[in-house]
């Protein structure tokens, strides 16, 4: 019996490992260019704020300290783990959204077209299944190397995927005099703050906030 609370925290670690690159991978390439986009260069981002860092960035650093430091690795027969976690946290959040009226990101909500729901729900569960077999090969390959080699292996990782500073935008074209006068209107049905479409659960949420 003494084996098995030790197999389940190293499944744990897998599923850890895994979801937080996931995590991060979106916070930095989907949630904060997407939050620039709406918001424009000058005004302050949440996302970009040290508790918001912490959460979405931490877990990606420890994880990688402890496979390279204590040589942890990912086994890919438990790459199901993180499926079913995967499947498990989209379940919650339908079940919380249901009641609060509202779901924190936009890539989660079940109220757009079935189609677009079941892409990009399918895409977050391949990204993080990929992440899980990234893992497997990282962290075997890496076993019999130095610890300097090691640590530089996850080093560059964790630089890649991490973001603490806010993207610039792309300099605008130079405008022809006859389009200088047009004001392109602000982006409609976008809430600044979590980047979620106003669908009409958002309406509702916003509605019993007043």
């Amino acid at each position: 019996m003494s084996g098995v609370p030790l197999g389940l925290t190293h499944v744990l670690f897998e599923v850890t490992w895994s979801i937080a690159h996931l995590v991060t991978t979106v916070t930095t390439y989907v949630l904060i260019p997407a939050a620039v986009k709406v918001r424009g260069d000058e005004k302050p981002l949440s996302i970009l704020e040290r508790d918001q860092l912490i959460l979405h960035n931490a877990n990606v650093l420890f994880a990688n300290v402890d496979c390279a430091v204590n040589n942890m690795r990912l086994v890919q027969a438990h790459c199901s783990y993180a499926g079913l976690w995967c499947c498990v946290y989209v379940a919650f959040i339908w079940s919380w959204g249901s009641y609060a009226g509202y779901v924190p990101y936009f890539f989660i909500d079940y109220s757009l077209p079935f189609f677009t729901v079941a892409a990009l729900h399918l895409g977050l569960l391949v990204v993080g299944l990929a992440f899980f077999t990234f893992g497997v090969f990282l962290t075997t390959a890496s076993k019999d190397l130095p610890l300097g080699l090691a640590a530089a292996a996850h080093g560059l990782l964790v630089a890649s995927i991490v973001r603490l500073r806010r993207p610039r935008l792309p300099r605008e074209k130079k405008k022809s005099p006859a389009q200088s006068h047009v004001r392109c209107p602000p982006r409609p049905g976008l809430n600044d703050d979590t980047m979620i479409p106003k669908t009409p659960s958002t309406y509702v949420h916003s509605a019993r906030r007043r």
